[in-house]
């Protein structure tokens, strides 16, 4: 539910650029809520491997922000981009910017647009 919330400041997506930069913020929500989660409710009733589970997800969403900007800031090309996130385990992100990713990567990567 507060994901839905933190969406509606989110920039629009009308191209390849934009969807990056709405994933930027979606993958910085994302890991201010694992965060979040990690500082105030692993007292309440989580296990260690809960804590650390929720930790791997946060050095995720991170190593998927880095990403993004190394994209944004043009020291990669698009099919790196696609292949780090990948390597990364973030390919479902990928298939939510797919509309706006090129054909190629897409048949590539097999990558299915996601609403």
């Amino acid at each position: 539910m507060w994901m839905h919330y933190a969406s509606l400041r989110w920039p629009d997506s009308n191209d390849l650029r934009t969807a990056i930069m709405r994933l930027v913020c979606q993958l910085t929500d994302l890991m201010h809520d694992a965060e979040h989660s990690t500082n105030y409710d692993m007292n309440i009733c989580w296990d260690d491997n809960q804590v650390e589970r929720i930790r791997r997800l946060i050095r995720k969403y991170e190593e998927g922000q880095k990403l993004c900007a190394q994209y944004l800031q043009e020291d990669c090309t698009i099919e790196q981009f696609c292949s780090d996130m990948i390597n990364y385990n973030l390919r479902s992100f990928l298939c939510e910017i797919a509309r706006y990713l090129p054909p190629e990567i897409i048949l590539k990567y097999n990558l299915v647009y996601e609403d």
